[in-house]
């Protein structure tokens, strides 16, 4: 329980910079984008799958301009093909996208300088016929080496399908196939003498039987010595129902395997042939879960788009099941593509990885240096010099320092520049995390870590913004890097430590020392200085009444150099008392007031009434060190608890609009001109409609736009030279660390015990205007809100209860106080014994549920609103008029 009270710490010195780095391999992951029904180029990519480690694992992204008529029937709303197509690319995140075509794509869609042609990843007139993959010939040297080329008491059954002409496209997806040109045999020749493969007629009669018991086959050894875990809910094994003859049935079930689904292939034109073999299948997976007996894991079948319910329906009747609920059916294709439905679908992409590694290393001077880890079946130099694998890399520092960022926005254009001119070749940032493509055995890395700062500073350029640090934040970096990162400001994690440190700021601490010689009664001095035995009376009330523990706080005070000691000295010319640091005494000392040496008073020793303490640095900073305490308290919060394994956080700062303040600065406010220049880019309409982006126009939309930049123009000029400001930014990544979820964006207001103003949800407000999605943040040291800050931070978290994608809301509100703030436990427990309201949710949420549910329980406590389910049925029902 005393767990984290104790704080028990390894002394370290601030200056050391260790951080651990984690580092994993997997192949390059290629998505195809095939055009619907061609047929030719879908074979095309099964062959070149077929020769590329991992090729399994690379998905199809069908492409189409009309979305086909049985793409998702009438159960869900039709989305449209962009749509489609964004939501492919954003669940597989793949490395490079291949085209036939690549003038096809949208530039806004996928980065152009990792887009390729299929000639670029198998040319065979390359001397490396394969780039951007690993050729699957190397391992199959590995695979003979370690396991084939010894006599095995039970060998390894591996075959070479020679499908019928009526069912090669099938066979091709799920075995694979070679390619055909002669250049190219070289694979299948290495392929047949590895593992002495035998060749095997596939037809309809047997195609699942060798599907399941005639052992290894191309296609399947392309994921040997790769390790496939699954992310979120693990789905239980299933059977998708296909048309044989559908394109996009088989492009379906390619994708399915892709994303890491246990599925099984069953074509409806010969599934009555394999009805036995199926029931086996059903009994096998018929059996109780590991750590819970009463219930039992099932055969789900999945409908096609291709298919039909009645059929897939009619052809479970004649099925045999072993128990009750052994047999599920499944009337829809799990949407991937659906960032909402991909997750209750389960096909969230799955991790692969070949290998791993972790390392704890010493920055030098912020540069860090690496070997990539690679196969070791592949030769040192090939694939044309191109990448042939994918080194995933993490940043993790248990202290949230500044100088290291944990959590990067996804999709960062050139992410490269930030980490240096000298850094690894075009490097981008995914979902997994920085992305760093190599092509030599055991290459080696050498780059700079960007501060927390660079990485908001590209992001913000992407979207049109500027940023500088506020004055209160460069404050509240020199707190954070004095007491060691984020993790050290339990330090001075108590309402009653703020406020002294405050007091002593301020210079309004009454105290009493001792007088220069005896019968001197004791002077009260008011000043900035707190005597030795008060600041370890208030540590032993706060922690526990414990002596040991309070004494090991009042040294991390001194050593995170929040305090500093030293003695008052009565000057014997002019009787005044002074504050001597310890480092500014000696045999003769200099009196501050009247300029006077005097010597230390060796022979009268000094009471230890006169030992005093005083604050340094960015401590001695009045008004709560212009708000830094509070700010501090909340990414502690924010990074401290189980909401986050990660996060990368900024200070206060403000932004600003590069577009229009350049227009405006480059017309000289000439408004005709402006208001003409501002239409031809888009940024408003002719109707003089804002695009939401925009949020200098915004203040002006109670009148005609074009009349404000007449009557308004130096108004305008001003707000676009003042720019809108936030106490804090975060990038916050949820889940456990091997999860891909994207990461919140967080902005924060934080009052150390003022109220918040109008002005304060008003700037707040046009942040959530900016960016859509990011979660708004009051922070505030005092226990509740007045009446009239409920209401005008209420309004505006009703406002960010609107939906934006998927579960996201537009902005969710989030409310912390001192009770969050100032406690050692995270939500619910810190709620326990607060009151009724408190109470109410004390048992009822859990971290898992996420930071939106914490939003939306934090503005029933504090703001005293309705649930948002109870907000969404009112709305629901005022809309449809439905009772």
């Amino acid at each position: 329980m005393f767990c984290t009270k104790l704080r028990i710490k390894k002394e370290m010195s601030l200056k050391d910079k260790k951080i651990t780095i984690t580092k994993k391999m997997r192949p390059i992951r290629l998505a195809f984008l095939v055009d619907k029904e061609d047929k030719r180029t879908l074979h095309e990519v099964f062959r070149v799958n077929t020769c590329l480690w991992g090729g399994v694992y690379n998905p199809i992204i069908p492409f189409f301009k009309k979305i086909p008529q049985n793409w998702e029937g009438r159960h869900f709303r039709q989305p449209s093909a962009p749509s489609i197509l964004k939501g492919y690319l954003n669940a597989f995140d793949p490395d490079y996208l291949v085209a036939k075509e690549k003038q096809k794509l949208q530039v806004s869609l996928f980065d152009k300088e990792r887009l390729l042609s299929f000639g670029e990843v198998l040319n065979i007139k390359d001397d490396y016929h394969i780039s951007f993959g690993v050729d699957i010939t190397d391992l199959y040297g590995q695979l003979y080496d370690k396991d084939f080329k010894f006599e095995r008491r039970h060998p390894i059954k591996v075959f070479c399908p020679k499908p019928s002409k009526e069912i090669a496209l099938l066979s091709a997806c799920c075995f694979g196939d070679f390619p055909s040109s002669k250049e190219m045999g070289y694979i299948k020749k290495n392929y047949s003498h590895c593992f002495n493969s035998q060749d095997l007629a596939i037809d309809q009669s047997n195609f699942l039987d060798c599907l399941l018991n005639e052992g290894s086959y191309p296609l399947r050894i392309t994921r040997a010595e790769l390790q496939a875990s699954p992310r979120g809910w693990r789905a239980d094994s299933s059977i998708f129902f296909i048309d044989a003859t559908s394109w996009l049935d088989i492009v379906d079930y390619w994708n399915l395997r892709a994303v890491g689904r246990d599925v099984i292939l069953l074509p409806k034109q010969y599934a009555d042939s394999y009805i036995e073999l199926v029931n086996k299948i059903i009994k096998r997976n018929f059996v109780p879960y590991r750590h819970n007996k009463d219930m039992m894991h099932h055969t789900n079948f999945i409908c096609s788009r291709s298919s039909t319910m009645k059929e897939m329906q009619a052809f479970s009747k004649k099925l045999a099941s072993p128990g009750k609920g052994a047999i599920s059916l499944q009337h829809w294709y799990p949407r991937m593509w659906d960032e909402w439905a991909k997750d209750k679908d389960h096909v969230e992409l799955c991790s692969i990885m070949a290998k791993e590694d972790s390392e704890e290393v010493l920055l030098d001077d912020n540069f860090l240096r690496f070997k990539d880890i690679s196969p070791n079946f592949v030769d040192r130099y090939g694939g044309n010099g191109k990448p042939r694998w994918i080194n995933i890399l993490r940043f993790k520092d248990f202290y949230n320092r500044y100088d290291c960022p944990s959590v990067f926005p996804r999709n960062l254009k050139d992410a490269f520049r930030i980490f240096g001119a000298h850094s690894f070749d075009k490097a981008w940032i995914s979902s997994e995390g920085i992305n760093i493509p190599c092509k030599h055995y055991e290459g080696s890395h050498f780059f700079k870590i960007p501060t927390n700062f660079k990485v908001f500073e590209a992001w913000l350029k992407e979207l049109g913004f500027e940023i500088e640090l506020s004055g209160p934040g460069k404050i509240l970096l020199k707190i954070i890097d004095s007491v060691g990162g984020i993790h050290g400001i339990w330090t001075f994690q108590k309402e009653e430590i703020i406020k002294l440190l405050n007091d002593m700021s301020h210079a309004a601490v009454e105290s009493e020392v001792e007088g220069l010689g005896e019968g001197v009664s004791k002077s009260k001095v008011r000043g900035k200085t707190v005597p030795v035995k008060k600041w370890k009376d208030l540590l032993i009330k706060l922690d526990h009444n414990s002596p040991e523990i309070a004494e090991r706080h009042f040294k991390n005070l001194l050593n995170f150099k929040i305090l500093k000691g030293g003695i008052f000295l009565q000057c014997p010319e002019c009787t005044q008392h002074t504050w001597y640091a310890l480092d500014d005494l000696s045999d003769k000392v200099i009196c501050e007031r009247c300029l006077e040496k005097f010597d230390f008073p060796i022979v009268k020793p000094v009471s230890k009434s006169n030992w005093h303490l005083r604050t340094i640095g960015p401590f001695s900073v009045e008004n709560y060190a212009q708000g830094g305490y509070c700010v501090a308290l909340s990414l502690r919060f924010f990074g401290g608890h189980g909401l986050s394994n990660e996060m990368t956080w900024i200070p206060s700062f403000s932004i600003k609009s590069i577009v229009v303040k350049h227009d405006f600065q480059k017309l000289n406010l000439d408004t005709k001109g402006l208001w003409q220049n501002l239409i031809d880019k888009d940024y408003v309409n002719e109707r003089g409609c804002v695009k939401p982006k925009f949020w200098v126009l915004k203040h002006f939309s109670d009148m005609n736009l074009e009349q404000a930049f007449v009557s308004k123009k130096e108004e305008i000029w001003k707000i676009l030279s003042h720019g809108i400001e936030a106490d804090f930014g975060i990038f916050l990544s949820q889940g456990r660390l091997d999860e891909i979820k994207p990461q919140i964006v967080i902005f924060g207001e934080c009052k150390s015990f003022n109220e918040f103003t109008s002005k304060d949800v008003n700037r707040m407000r046009q942040i959530a205007d900016n960016f859509p999605g990011a979660v708004i943040a009051f922070c505030t040291l005092r226990s509740i809100l007045t009446d009239r800050e409920k209401k005008i931070i209420a309004k505006l978290a009703r406002r960010g209860r609107k939906h934006f994608k998927a579960e996201q809301w537009m902005n969710p509100v989030l409310i912390l106080t001192g009770i969050e703030l100032f406690n050692d436990f995270e939500p619910p427990y810190c709620w326990k014994g607060k009151g009724a309201s408190h109470n109410a949710f004390a048992d009822n949420w859990r971290v898992q549920d996420g930071i939106q549910e914490l939003c939306n329980v934090t503005q029933q406590i504090y703001l005293g609103i309705e649930s948002y389910w109870t907000w969404y049925s009112n709305k629901h029902r005022i809309r449809f008029g439905s009772s």
